[in-house]
C-alpha cells in the first residue's frame, strides 16, 4: 500500500452529541494529525485565494486507503517562514465518497463555496468565510456501481441562457440545472456523463454544453437540442474535456480526451481539428493561459505512468515534459501558491500504483520542481505522551506501522504538543528490511538518565528488538532471536517482582520474557496460538493480591499469565481492546475490556467471572481506556467505535465526536485504534489523544466535560380532582455548578408549581455550557389498576393463590385495603373465594377491583371410546395436563389411566394429583344393540338365461349407514345382489363404526321339472303346447306325439313360447306326448274327442 503524508490542523471543530444530551458547545480538538492520503486530488484539486491574501490556496481530496479516494478534504495553504504547505481546515470523513469538489463563487459576492458532489447522489456546499457547511441537498439517486455514481461534475454558468448563472451537476446519466442559493432544481435532463463544460463552441450567440460522452447540447427556454453528436454514439465511457480556441475564429474547440486518444473537434464544420496519441483513463486533464499570451494551453498526465505533458492547443506541440515514473497523476491545476512571480502548476503523482502518493508544485518560469510533500505513514497504533530527550518538555511519540507490504515503512515521529510542529520522523531506511511495527515502550535502559524507546518487529525471518535512542535519533541496541520469527508487542516490567526489569514481548505463537540489562531470554510460553497474524495489546500489572505481577493480553480471548508460574488463565472471547482500572477502591485493578460485538465486560482477578456495563454499541469497541476526565471521582469510559471517540460514565451516560478512524478493516488488518491521556501541559485538564486509520487526533475538555452532566425530573399532583395542582422538580448532578434551568412556562427555578395536565420540557445547563434536555408529561388526574383472577395452585397452605394489583395509571405512592382487613401490596389466600381490594393513590384518587380466587383443579384430559360392536368393549383414558404423576380409581375397581367396560351404565373415577388435590368425574357408557341382518332369497330359473337369482338383506342395530359387500364361492367381488347364479355367497356388512357382520347365503336352482303345459285336454282340433317365460330361442326344444301302442304319431322341433298341433285327422284315442326342453323332459296323457 501507499505511504502517505500528515499535515497539521491547529484548531478542528468537531459535532457533538450524545444518547441522552445534546450539548450545544462543541468539541474543538487542539490538534490534529491527518495523513496527507491516498489518491489525492482524485476528485478534485482548486487552486483559488479563497482569503483573499493575494496568495492562492489549494483544496484538495484523497482517501485514507489505497485505490481509495474522496474520503475527506483540506485546505493547504503556504508558510513562507518554512518555505512548506499546511493544511489549515480539514473536513469531516465521508462515509459516502466524494465523487467530486468544485471551488465556486456561486452568488458572485466575492466569497468562494466549496461544492462537493458525494456517491449517495447528494451535495453539500461549504462557504469559505467560515467553512460553515450552508447547504445540502439530493441530486440524484439513479445511479449504481463503484466508480459510476452519484454527482461526478459541477459547473457555474449560464447553462440555461437565461442571463443568469445556474450550479449544473452531471451524473452518469442525467444533468441537473439549479438555480439561484440556496439552490432551487429548475431543469434535468437525460444525458449524463463523466465530465462536462459549457461554452461558446459555435457562431450562434448562446452557450452550449459539450459532454465528455460526445453529446454538443443547447438549453433554451426550458427546452434542450441535441446538436452534434462528435463520438457518433460510441461512449468511450470514462474521460475528459475542455475548451480552447484552437484556431483563433473567437469559437471554442473541444478538446476531449477518451479511448487513448486526444481529439479536437470543430463544433461549427462538425469536424475533428486534429488528434494526438494519450493515455487511457487521463484524470489529469486541464486547460489553462499560463503564460498569459492569450491562449490556453494544454496540461495532462498519463493515468499510469507518471507523464506529464505541456501542450499548444493551436498545434498539440509539445512544450515541455516530464516522468515521475512511480505512477499515474490523480490531477492537475495552476495558480500562484508561493507568492513568487511565475506561476505554479500543481499536480498529485501515484495513481494506480502502491506506491506513495506525493503532490508536487512545479515553477512555470523556471520549469523546475519546487515543492514535494514528505510521506508520513498511517495507520496509527500507537500514541504516547513523554518527554524522551529528557529537555523538561514532553512530546508526542507516534507510531504508524505501515500499510500493506511489510518492510520498511514502520515510522516513529515526535511532536511538540504546544506547538504541534514535527521535531523528527525516523527516515524510510532505518528500519530497513524489517516487519511493519505495531508496539513501542519507553524506558531507561542504560540507566544514563534518558529514556529510550524500545521497538518490537522482526528482520529476516528473526525477531528483533530496536532500542532507539531520541536525542541522537540513532538505534542504539539491535537485538536478534531465532524464535519466534517476530515480535509484534511489548511491555517492560518486573512480572516476577526479582528487582529486574524485563522486556515482555508478545508474538504470534507465544509470549518471551528478555532480561532489560543482558538482552538474555528468562523464559517463553510453549509456542501456542496467540493471534492470528498481526499484534494485540499487551499489559503488566499485579491484579490478584499475590507478590507477583500478572501479564495481560488478549487474542480474540483474554489470557492472564502468571509472572512466576508461567500458568494461563482464559477469559471470555471476541475481545477487541481492553485496559486496567481500580473501579472498586481495592488497592487492585480490574479489567475493563470491550467486545468485537460492541460490549464492555469487567473482570476481578482472581476469578472469571464477567460483570457486563450498560454499554452497547453497534460495532467493535477499539482503543479502550479508562480513566477520571472530570475530575469527580468516577472513572469514565474512553473508546473509539464506528469511526468515532466515545466518552461514557459507567451507567451509560455517553457523548461522541466526529469520525477519527475508519469503522471497518483496514486493508489486510482492522486498525486498532489507540489512546492516549495526558495532562501534558500541567494546567489540570486532561487531553485526549486519539491514534485511528488516517489521523491522530488531540480532544480538550470540551470534548468531554458533559458526560457526566446529568438531570432528571419527579412530577407530583397533590389531588386527584381536575385542577392546576401538578409539580415538577428537576435536579442536576455532574458537570460544574451552578446550575441553570429554562422551562418552557418560562420559569427558570429548579421547580415549576400549580401544573395543569401537559407536556412541559425544561433546558438543564450547568457552568460552563453542558445542556440537558428532558420532557415530562403530567397525566390527568385519573387513576387506573388491574388485578387478575387467580386460583389455588394445591391443597396445602404452601399452594396460596396470590393476587398483586397492576397500577396502570396513577401517582405513587399508593394504599391497599382488601375485604379481608389485608393492607398490603400483595394478598395471599388459601380460600377460594370473592375478592376485592381499594386502590389509593397520593392525590386520593381510588378504584375498587374485584376478582375470583378458584381452587386449581387436577389438570387433565380425558378420551371416551363407546361400545361399538358386540365383540369391542368401551374404552375410557385420561391422560394428564401438567401435573404428574396422578393416582386413579374407577368405580368397577380399576386402577389405570386406561379402563375398560362391556355393559352400558355409568361410571366414576376419583383422579388424585401430586399436591392432593382430588377430582372425580363420572362418564356414560351409552347401551348398544348389535347389528342384526335378514335376508330373502329368490332361486335361479333353470329355463331363463342369464342368471336370474336374487337376494335381499335387511339390516338393523348398530350405527348406520351400513356398508355391504358381496362375494361368491371363489370369493370374487359381486357387484350386485340381482342376476345371480345358483351358488354360496358372503355377505360383509359393516356400519358407521366399522363394526363388520359376515353371513353365509345359498341361493339355490328353481324347478326344472314342470316347464310347460298343455291345453286344452280333451282335446278337440287343436292342442297347444306353451312353456311361457321358459322359452328361449338359444335352447333346443321338441315335441314327440305317439299312440297307446308306441307308435310315433307327430313330433318337430319348438320354435317359440306357443305351438299348436293339429290333432283334427286323428281318431278319437288317448295318447302320450313328450315335450323336451334344453336337456329337460315333461310328459303328457292327451285325450283326443269329437
Amino acid at each position: 500500500m501507499k505511504t502517505i503524508v500528515w499535515l497539521f490542523l491547529l484548531l478542528l471543530t468537531f459535532s457533538m452529541s450524545a444518547f441522552t444530551q445534546e450539548n450545544d458547545e462543541v468539541c474543538k480538538g487542539s490538534f490534529r494529525q491527518v495523513v496527507f492520503g491516498e489518491s489525492i486530488g482524485t476528485t478534485g484539486l482548486s487552486v483559488v485565494d479563497i482569503d483573499n491574501d493575494g496568495i492562492d490556496e489549494m483544496i484538495l481530496s484523497a482517501g485514507d486507503e489505497t485505490f481509495e479516494d474522496g474520503r475527506y478534504w483540506y485546505i493547504l495553504e503556504y508558510v513562507a517562514a518554512e518555505q512548506t504547505f499546511k493544511q489549515t481546515w480539514v473536513s469531516p470523513y465521508y462515509t459516502d465518497r466524494i465523487m467530486m469538489m468544485s471551488v465556486l463563487d456561486i452568488d458572485d459576492n466575492g466569497v468562494y463555496e466549496v461544492v462537493l458532489g458525494l456517491q449517495n447522489g447528494r451535495a453539500e456546499i461549504y462557504s469559505t468565510a467560515d467553512m460553515s457547511l450552508v447547504s445540502s441537498f439530493a441530486v440524484d439517486h439513479t445511479n449504481t456501481g463503484y466508480y459510476n455514481e452519484g454527482v461526478v461534475t459541477v459547473l457555474n454558468a449560464d447553462a440555461d441562457n437565461d442571463g443568469e448563472t445556474e450550479l449544473v451537476f452531471l451524473s452518469t446519466d442525467s444533468t441537473y440545472f439549479y438555480s439561484g442559493y440556496p439552490p432551487v432544481l429548475e431543469h434535468v435532463i437525460p444525458i449524463g456523463g463523466q465530465d462536462i463544460v459549457c461554452g461558446n463552441v459555435d457562431n450562434e450567440p448562446s452557450l452550449e454544453l459539450c459532454y465528455s460522452k460526445g453529446e454538443v447540447v443547447r438549453l433554451r427556454n426550458g427546452v434542450y437540442t441535441v446538436l452534434w453528436d462528435f463520438y457518433g454514439n460510441q461512449n468511450y465511457g470514462y474521460s475528459r474535456i475542455g475548451l480552447a480556441d484552437q484556431d483563433g475564429d473567437g469559437n471554442d474547440e473541444i478538446f476531449a480526451c477518451g479511448n487513448n486518444t486526444i481529439q479536437v473537434w470543430d463544433v461549427e464544420t462538425q469536424s475533428e481539428k486534429y488528434s494526438m496519441a494519450a493515455d487511457i483513463d487521463p484524470l489529469a486533464f486541464y486547460l489553462a493561459d499560463t503564460d498569459d499570451d492569450g491562449i490556453k494551453e494544454l496540461y495532462y498526465g498519463e493515468a499510469d505512468w507518471g507523464n506529464v505533458y505541456c501542450r499548444l492547443t493551436t498545434t498539440g506541440e509539445v512544450l515541455w515534459s516530464r516522468n515521475y515514473g512511480h505512477g499515474g497523476l490523480n490531477c492537475l491545476a495552476t495558480g500562484n501558491v508561493d507568492n513568487e512571480p511565475a506561476k505554479e502548476i500543481i499536480w498529485a503523482v501515484a495513481h494506480g500504483s502502491t506506491g506513495e502518493d506525493y503532490l508536487y508544485t512545479f515553477d512555470l518560469g523556471t520549469q523546475q520542481q519546487e515543492w514535494q510533500s514528505e510521506s508520513v505513514n498511517g495507520p496509527f497504533e500507537k500514541i504516547q505522551v513523554f518527554d524522551v530527550d529528557n529537555d523538561g518538555i514532553e512530546e508526542l511519540i507516534t507510531l504508524a506501522p505501515g500499510t500493506s507490504n511489510y518492510y520498511n515503512e514502520s515510522q516513529v515521529s515526535f511532536w511538540d504538543p504546544y506547538t504541534h510542529e514535527q521535531e523528527w520522523k525516523s527516515p524510510g531506511n532505518m528500519f530497513y528490511y524489517s516487519t511493519v511495527i505495531f508496539d513501542f515502550a519507553i524506558f531507561d535502559t542504560d540507566n544514563d538518565g534518558v529514556s529510550e524507546i524500545v521497538l518490537p518487529t522482526s528482520k529476516n525471518y528473526k525477531a528483533a528488538l530496536y532500542v532507539l535512542d531520541p536525542v541522537t535519533h540513532q538505534i542504539q541496541n539491535e537485538y536478534f532471536y531465532d524464535n519466534p520469527e517476530r515480535f509484534t508487542d511489548i511491555a517492560i516490567a518486573d512480572p516476577d517482582n526479582d528487582g529486574k526489569m524485563e522486556y515482555i514481548l508478545g508474538a504470534p505463537t507465544t509470549v518471551m520474557v528478555v532480561d532489560v540489562e543482558t538482552a538474555v531470554v528468562e523464559w517463553s510460553l510453549p509456542e501456542y496460538h496467540y493471534f492470528d497474524q498481526y499484534h494485540c495489546q499487551l499489559m503488566v500489572e499485579n491484579i490478584d493480591q499475590d507478590p507477583a505481577g500478572e501479564i495481560i493480553l488478549f487474542s480474540d480471548s483474554l489470557k492472564i499469565i502468571d509472572g512466576v508460574t508461567h500458568a494461563v488463565v482464559t477469559v471470555g472471547d471476541n475481545i477487541a481492546s481492553f485496559d486496567l482500572y481500580d473501579l472498586d477502591n481495592d488497592g487492585y485493578k480490574e479489567i475493563i475490556f470491550g467486545t468485537t460485538n460492541g460490549e464492555i465486560g469487567v473482570v476481578d482477578s482472581p476469578g472469571t467471572t464477567i460483570s457486563w456495563l450498560p454499554v452497547q454499541m453497534e460495532k467493535r469497541i477499539g482503543g479502550l481506556r479508562v480513566d477520571d476526565l472530570t475530575g469527580n471521582s468516577e472513572p469514565e469510559l474512553i473508546f473509539v467505535s464506528s469511526g468515532r471517540v466515545w466518552f461514557s460514565t459507567l451507567e451509560g451516560h455517553i457523548e461522541y465526536t466526529a469520525r477519527v478512524s475508519r469503522d471497518e478493516y483496514y486493508e489486510h488488518w482492522h486498525v486498532n485504534e489507540c489512546i492516549e491521556i495526558s495532562d501534558f501541559d500541567h494546567n489540570g485538564e486532561k487531553e485526549v489523544f486519539v491514534g485511528g486509520s488516517f489521523q491522530v487526533t488531540e480532544l480538550g475538555t470540551h470534548c468531554y466535560q458533559c458526560v457526566d452532566f446529568i438531570a432528571t425530573t419527579e412530577m407530583q399532583q397533590s389531588t386527584c380532582e381536575p385542577g392546576s395542582d401538578g409539580r415538577i422538580v428537576v435536579t442536576a448532578t455532574g458537570g460544574l455548578p451552578p446550575y441553570t434551568y429554562a422551562w418552557n412556562t418560562g420559569s427558570t427555578g429548579s421547580e415549576i408549581n400549580g401544573l395543569e395536565p401537559g407536556t412541559y420540557h425544561v433546558v438543564s445547563t450547568d457552568h460552563v455550557g453542558c445542556v440537558e434536555r428532558n420532557e415530562v408529561i403530567l397525566p390527568p388526574p385519573v387513576f387506573d389498576a388491574h388485578l387478575e383472577e387467580s386460583y389455588i395452585t394445591g391443597c396445602t397452605a404452601e399452594h396460596a393463590a396470590r393476587l398483586s394489583p397492576e397500577i396502570v395509571e396513577g401517582l405513587l405512592p399508593v394504599t391497599y385495603q382488601w375485604n379481608n382487613g389485608q393492607t398490603g401490596a400483595v394478598l395471599e389466600t388459601t380460600d377460594p373465594g370473592t375478592y376485592s381490594v381499594t386502590i389509593t393513590d397520593s392525590r386520593n384518587c381510588a378504584e375498587t377491583l374485584t376478582t375470583e380466587v378458584t381452587q386449581e383443579t387436577v389438570p387433565f384430559t380425558s378420551q371416551v371410546k363407546q361400545i361399538t360392536c358386540h365383540d369391542s368393549p368401551a374404552r375410557i383414558t385420561l391422560t394428564p395436563q401438567g401435573q404428574a404423576p396422578l393416582t386413579y380409581l374407577w368405580s368397577n375397581g380399576a386402577t389405570g389411566a386406561t379402563a375398560e367396560f362391556s355393559v352400558p351404565g355409568n361410571y366414576t373415577v376419583t383422579i388424585t394429583g401430586p399436591l392432593g388435590c382430588s377430582q372425580v368425574s363420572s362418564y356414560e357408557i351409552e347401551p348398544y344393540e348389535p347389528i342384526s341382518v335378514s335376508y330373502t332369497v329368490v332361486p335361479d330359473n333353470p329355463f331363463t338365461p342369464p342368471a336370474d337369482g336374487s337376494i335381499d338383506v335387511s339390516v338393523s342395530g348398530g350405527f348406520p349407514p351400513y356398508t355391504m359387500s358381496l362375494s361368491d364361492n371363489y370369493g370374487l367381488h359381486v357387484d350386485s345382489t340381482s342376476g345371480l347364479k345358483p351358488g354360496t355367497y358372503q355377505v360383509y356388512l359393516s356400519d358407521s363404526k366399522w363394526c363388520v357382520v359376515r353371513t353365509s347365503i345359498d341361493l339355490p336352482l328353481g324347478d326344472n321339472r314342470n316347464f310347460a303345459t298343455v291345453y286344452p285336454v280333451p282335446a278337440i282340433d287343436w292342442l297347444t303346447i306353451d312353456l311361457g317365460i321358459n322359452y328361449h330361442p338359444d335352447f333346443p326344444a321338441d315335441f314327440v306325439l305317439w299312440n297307446m301302442r308306441g307308435k310315433e304319431i307327430i313330433s318337430g322341433p319348438i320354435a317359440g313360447a306357443i305351438t299348436r298341433l293339429n290333432l283334427t285327422t286323428l281318431p278319437e284315442a288317448i295318447y302320450m306326448l313328450r315335450v323336451r326342453l334344453n336337456g329337460s323332459k315333461q310328459e303328457f296323457k292327451v285325450e283326443k274327442v269329437h
